[in-house]
Protein backbone atom coordinates (compact mmCIF):
# COMPACT_ATOMS: atom_id res chain seq x y z
CA UNK A 1 0.00 0.00 0.00
CA UNK A 2 0.91 3.66 -0.17
CA UNK A 3 2.43 5.52 2.79
CA UNK A 4 1.58 9.00 1.44
CA UNK A 5 -1.34 9.74 -0.87
CA UNK A 6 -1.92 13.25 -2.16
CA UNK A 7 -5.64 13.87 -2.57
CA UNK A 8 -6.22 16.96 -4.73
CA UNK A 9 -9.72 18.36 -4.37
CA UNK A 10 -11.69 21.45 -5.32
CA UNK A 11 -13.62 22.71 -2.30
CA UNK A 12 -16.11 24.32 -4.68
CA UNK A 13 -17.30 20.84 -5.73
CA UNK A 14 -17.94 18.99 -2.46
CA UNK A 15 -19.76 15.94 -3.86
CA UNK A 16 -16.94 15.26 -6.30
CA UNK A 17 -14.33 15.81 -3.58
CA UNK A 18 -16.03 13.23 -1.37
CA UNK A 19 -15.87 10.67 -4.21
CA UNK A 20 -12.14 11.32 -4.59
CA UNK A 21 -11.60 10.87 -0.85
CA UNK A 22 -13.50 7.58 -0.90
CA UNK A 23 -11.21 6.29 -3.65
CA UNK A 24 -8.15 7.41 -1.67
CA UNK A 25 -9.39 5.63 1.45
CA UNK A 26 -9.93 2.47 -0.61
CA UNK A 27 -6.28 2.32 -1.74
CA UNK A 28 -4.78 3.40 1.58
CA UNK A 29 -4.52 1.62 4.90
CA UNK A 30 -4.33 2.50 8.62
CA UNK A 31 -0.77 3.80 8.26
CA UNK A 32 -1.38 5.96 5.18
CA UNK A 33 -1.00 9.72 5.47
CA UNK A 34 -3.53 11.50 3.27
CA UNK A 35 -2.17 14.80 1.98
CA UNK A 36 -5.31 16.78 1.29
CA UNK A 37 -4.61 19.68 -1.06
CA UNK A 38 -6.74 22.49 -2.46
CA UNK A 39 -5.22 24.91 -4.97
CA UNK A 40 -6.57 28.42 -5.37
CA UNK A 41 -5.94 29.59 -8.94
CA UNK A 42 -4.41 33.04 -9.39
CA UNK A 43 -6.73 35.93 -10.09
CA UNK A 44 -4.25 37.56 -12.44
CA UNK A 45 -2.95 41.07 -12.67
CA UNK A 46 -5.93 42.52 -14.51
CA UNK A 47 -8.21 45.43 -13.81
CA UNK A 48 -10.23 43.68 -11.08
CA UNK A 49 -7.17 42.76 -9.01
CA UNK A 50 -6.29 46.46 -8.66
CA UNK A 51 -9.38 46.88 -6.45
CA UNK A 52 -8.48 44.05 -4.06
CA UNK A 53 -6.54 44.49 -0.81
CA UNK A 54 -2.79 43.94 -1.01
CA UNK A 55 -2.99 40.87 1.25
CA UNK A 56 -5.88 39.31 -0.67
CA UNK A 57 -3.85 36.19 -1.55
CA UNK A 58 -2.95 35.67 2.12
CA UNK A 59 -6.59 36.05 3.13
CA UNK A 60 -7.65 33.50 0.50
CA UNK A 61 -5.11 30.95 1.71
CA UNK A 62 -6.15 31.44 5.35
CA UNK A 63 -9.83 30.99 4.50
CA UNK A 64 -8.95 27.98 2.34
CA UNK A 65 -7.09 26.37 5.26
CA UNK A 66 -10.10 26.85 7.53
CA UNK A 67 -12.48 25.38 4.96
CA UNK A 68 -10.14 22.47 4.20
CA UNK A 69 -9.88 21.53 7.90
CA UNK A 70 -13.67 21.70 8.28
CA UNK A 71 -14.13 19.61 5.14
CA UNK A 72 -11.70 16.89 6.24
CA UNK A 73 -13.22 16.73 9.72
CA UNK A 74 -16.59 16.10 8.11
CA UNK A 75 -15.52 13.59 5.44
CA UNK A 76 -12.54 11.61 6.75
CA UNK A 77 -13.05 8.88 9.36
CA UNK A 78 -11.83 9.74 12.84
CA UNK A 79 -8.25 8.64 13.48
CA UNK A 80 -7.12 8.90 9.85
CA UNK A 81 -3.90 10.88 9.39
CA UNK A 82 -4.57 13.94 7.23
CA UNK A 83 -2.16 16.72 6.28
CA UNK A 84 -3.80 19.91 5.01
CA UNK A 85 -2.26 21.99 2.25
CA UNK A 86 -3.61 25.05 0.49
CA UNK A 87 -1.61 26.47 -2.38
CA UNK A 88 -2.08 29.49 -4.60
CA UNK A 89 -1.03 29.35 -8.24
CA UNK A 90 -1.32 27.21 -11.32
CA UNK A 91 -3.32 24.15 -10.26
CA UNK A 92 -1.31 21.43 -11.99
CA UNK A 93 2.04 23.05 -11.16
CA UNK A 94 1.17 23.37 -7.47
CA UNK A 95 -0.10 19.78 -7.24
CA UNK A 96 3.06 18.45 -8.87
CA UNK A 97 5.32 20.71 -6.77
CA UNK A 98 3.66 19.68 -3.51
CA UNK A 99 3.69 15.98 -4.45
CA UNK A 100 7.43 16.15 -5.02
CA UNK A 101 8.17 18.27 -1.92
CA UNK A 102 6.00 16.13 0.35
CA UNK A 103 7.23 12.77 -0.94
CA UNK A 104 3.81 11.60 -2.12
CA UNK A 105 3.71 8.17 -3.69
CA UNK A 106 0.35 8.58 -5.40
CA UNK A 107 -1.69 11.59 -6.53
CA UNK A 108 -5.46 11.21 -6.78
CA UNK A 109 -7.57 13.86 -8.51
CA UNK A 110 -10.72 14.31 -10.56
CA UNK A 111 -10.64 13.96 -14.34
CA UNK A 112 -12.52 17.23 -14.79
CA UNK A 113 -15.04 19.57 -13.25
CA UNK A 114 -18.54 18.17 -12.70
CA UNK A 115 -20.49 18.02 -15.95
CA UNK A 116 -17.43 18.27 -18.19
CA UNK A 117 -16.51 15.36 -20.42
CA UNK A 118 -13.13 13.86 -20.99
CA UNK A 119 -9.91 14.72 -19.27
CA UNK A 120 -9.66 18.30 -18.06
CA UNK A 121 -6.52 20.37 -18.62
CA UNK A 122 -5.28 20.15 -15.02
CA UNK A 123 -5.72 16.38 -14.75
CA UNK A 124 -3.99 15.96 -18.11
CA UNK A 125 -1.05 18.13 -17.08
CA UNK A 126 -0.67 16.54 -13.65
CA UNK A 127 -0.61 13.13 -15.35
CA UNK A 128 1.77 14.28 -18.06
CA UNK A 129 4.31 16.14 -15.92
CA UNK A 130 4.21 14.35 -12.56
CA UNK A 131 6.99 12.00 -11.57
CA UNK A 132 4.49 10.28 -9.24
CA UNK A 133 1.83 7.70 -9.96
CA UNK A 134 -1.46 9.42 -10.73
CA UNK A 135 -4.98 8.09 -10.29
CA UNK A 136 -7.61 10.05 -12.23
CA UNK A 137 -11.19 9.63 -11.03
CA UNK A 138 -14.02 10.00 -13.52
Amino acid sequence: MFAKIMVAIDLNHEEQAVRIINHALAVGNNDTVYQLVHVIPPLGAGFVSSFLPKDYDTQLIKKGQEELHAFSKKHFPQGVKVQHMVAHGSIYEEINRLATEQGSELVILSASKPGAKGLGPNAARVSRYSDKSVMVIR
